[in-house]
């Protein structure tokens, strides 16, 4: 089923460690059929795939959940593309939401997977929309 027939959200999950990503995509892939989940478990893979899926969301592991300087420059190449930022204890997440006016950021602490789904799931419109 293409995207475009389902009105998918792209989510690519490159976070690390393999445990906590495998975790996440799991949950994802279960939480919406309106998820189109891609897993990358090499981070240095993510611009090629991002270049060749167009993509709303990314998810990243980064050690003070703020998105590395290699995520703001794909996001700066790419204005409709979203990313999430998490602590590797995902107790701490950032949340940089592409807008019809720009990008808003939102941090949260301890937020719930749920909470992150919603969060995901009532982001930006889908990319080529």
């Amino acid at each position: 089923m293409a995207k475009e027939e389902i009105g998918a959200k792209v989510i690519v999950v490159a976070n690390r460690p393999r445990f906590f990503r495998e975790l996440l995509y799991r949950a994802l892939t279960t939480a919406s059929e309106t998820f189109q989940v891609l897993e990358l478990a090499d981070e240095s893979e993510l611009g090629k795939t991002l270049r060749n899926q167009p993509a709303d969301w990314v998810i990243l592991t980064s050690e003070e959940a703020k998105l590395p300087a290699a995520a703001e420059s794909l996001l700066a190449a790419q204005p409709a593309l979203s990313a999430v930022a998490v602590s590797p204890d995902g107790a701490r997440v950032e949340v940089i939401a592409a807008g019809k006016h720009g990008r808003t950021r939102q941090d949260y602490q301890n937020i719930s997977l749920a909470q992150l789904i919603a969060v995901l799931a009532a982001g930006p419109q889908p990319a080529n929309s």
